[in-house]
């Protein structure tokens, strides 16, 4: 049998020792890694979506679904539908300053502006049949406010987004304000600046 030598034991504690350190220095760098990766995902949430919608001025938008490719019956009655519903009167929930006022027995319009949809989620309305949401810029500091659209997730027939501005504004203005943007939802918008 080999004799175990004090030099041996020595030299083994000290490769031991060595492993362990140069293990928890690699334990750093992964949990640093970890960290910053995690960092990073949270930053990204907090920011909202990457996806940017597509915005068209209000008459563009019509005009490409009369205009589209595919000239059905479904896609005609579409855009007159969505003539109809913004250019029409229709029932309706006025919402401004955490105040509801609805007219008609199924409101399918909400109409607010930029600092009341911050309790739009919370508010006292009937949401189940709103279709198109019209939201009123009023100024040009309302365009540095974000739009969560998550904050319309219980609005289970919404499908447009109808923004109406008091001052110019351009396409991607209107685009940079929404947060949480999905397909599910069509934006346009039309400029009414008053005289």
């Amino acid at each position: 049998m080999k004799e175990i030598t004090s030099n041996q034991i020595f030299d083994f504690k000290n490769k031991f020792i060595s492993a362990l350190k140069q293990l928890a220095a690699n334990s750093k760098r992964v949990s640093f890694i970890i960290v910053f990766s995690l960092s990073i995902v949270n930053i990204s949430a907090q920011n909202g979506s990457a996806v940017t919608p597509t915005v068209m001025d209000v008459k563009a938008y019509i005009s490409s679904l009369k205009n589209s490719n595919q000239r059905t019956k479904a896609s005609a009655s579409s855009s007159q539908y969505i003539e109809n519903i913004v250019f029409g009167i229709q029932p309706g929930v006025y919402y401004y300053s955490g105040v509801p006022k609805t007219y008609g027995d199924i409101p399918i319009k909400l109409f607010t502006d930029i600092s009341s949809i911050k309790n739009i989620s919370t508010a006292n309305i009937l949401k189940d049949d709103i279709e198109i949401v019209v939201i009123e810029i009023k100024n040009s500091s309302d365009l540095n406010t974000k739009i969560d659209l998550l904050k319309f997730s219980d609005f289970s027939k919404l499908k447009y987004i109808y923004i109406l501005s008091s001052v110019n504004t351009t396409d991607q203005n209107i685009a940079n304000m929404f947060l949480n943007y999905n397909n599910q939802y069509s934006i346009f918008y039309k400029i009414e600046i008053a005289e």
